[in-house]
């Protein structure tokens, strides 16, 4: 083999290893999963833990004749409207919740880096505190909805979350990113994306 083939070889098995570690670095995996209890009647719910920072619980997995279908969280309004919190964009990610909720078990060690990307923001009318929803895009696989409010503190952002079913009334975090950096990036992206609306809309 001449000198000339020796590189184009080393070349053609760089380009092939950046292009592995670029598939990987887009998959998401459970690394952890934890049995919550479950509704009356109805299917355990977990809370599962992808890539070792991303947190999402009440997350159940539901056979619809012979097809497994993964739940995730939902928000449902005074008119009994569901709104999906959280989604998964692929067949990788959709195929790694049903192996661990299925088998009920997860597969710690896998944990490549979370990578995010801000990939919408919408006004909403005629609500007190509310004033955006926001999409965060995870590794390309995983979309949760955020939501932007303003009040006398200022403005913040508010993770899917549900109210709970006790006496407090306080609310309960379905969507948790444990890792504070990533989580402090995500949020000022999203802030950012917010003062551009609110310069463009008047808000």
């Amino acid at each position: 083999m001449g000198k000339k083939s020796v590189i184009l070889f080393i070349q053609v098995l760089a380009v092939s290893a950046l292009l592995i570690v670029a598939a990987f670095a887009e998959e998401i995996f459970v690394t952890e999963l934890s049995k919550t209890g479950a509704e009356k009647g109805g299917p355990p719910n977990y809370t599962v833990t992808i890539n070792g920072v991303l947190v999402i619980k009440d997350v159940s997995l539901e056979k619809l004749g012979d097809r497994p279908i993964v739940r995730l969280p939902v928000y449902v309004s005074k008119k009994g409207r569901k709104y999906p919190q959280v989604t998964l964009l692929t067949r990788q990610a959709i195929e790694a919740f049903r192996e661990a909720l299925a088998g009920g078990k997860s597969f710690p060690g896998n944990e490549p880096a979370l990578d995010f990307k801000i990939t919408g923001i919408r006004q909403v009318n005629n609500a007190k505190s509310l004033k955006a929803v926001g999409t965060v895009c995870f590794n390309d696989s995983v979309e949760v909805e955020c939501r932007v409010f303003k009040g006398k503190t200022g403005v913040w952002i508010g993770w899917p979350s549900k109210k709970s079913s006790g006496k407090s009334g306080r609310y309960e975090k379905l969507v948790i990113v444990s890792d504070k950096t990533l989580r402090e990036s995500i949020e000022r992206q999203l802030l950012l994306k917010y003062d551009t609306l609110e310069e463009e809309e008047g808000l």
